[in-house]
């Protein structure tokens, strides 16, 4: 095999499929359909500490009921210091039970 000029063809094209791969496992994978997503994500209008509140409970809601590569990407998520807030953790609760129970609903369908 001839190396001259830096890297062979062979290696150029493992170094592409390496980086594509890699870029993929950074982003989180959906749960849920499409239009659900900015919900899942953003939650509900409201105070900065609600809608903070939200991403943390709907992220952990995902994960205590997610598939095993979902569950990869999502973990329990909690502000200890915002916790004692009610606002932030009306949110959190919220969005725990809400996105706990969408995802064990949408994946439930698929076995049904």
């Amino acid at each position: 095999m001839n190396m001259v000029g830096g890297i062979g063809d062979n290696m150029k094209i493992v170094i592409l499929l390496l980086v594509i791969f890699l870029s993929a496992c950074s982003a989180k994978p959906r749960v849920g359909a499409p239009w659900m997503q900015e919900m899942l994500t953003q939650g509900p209008e409201g105070p900065t500490n609600f809608r903070k509140g939200w991403r943390d409970g709907c992220e952990t809601g995902i994960s205590a009921t997610s598939n095993r590569l979902q569950r990869h990407f999502y973990k329990f998520k909690q502000d200890y210091e915002l916790a004692k807030d009610p606002v932030y953790y009306t949110g959190w609760k919220s969005a725990y039970t809400y996105c706990q129970r969408y995802v064990f609903q949408y994946l439930r369908r698929d076995i049904l």
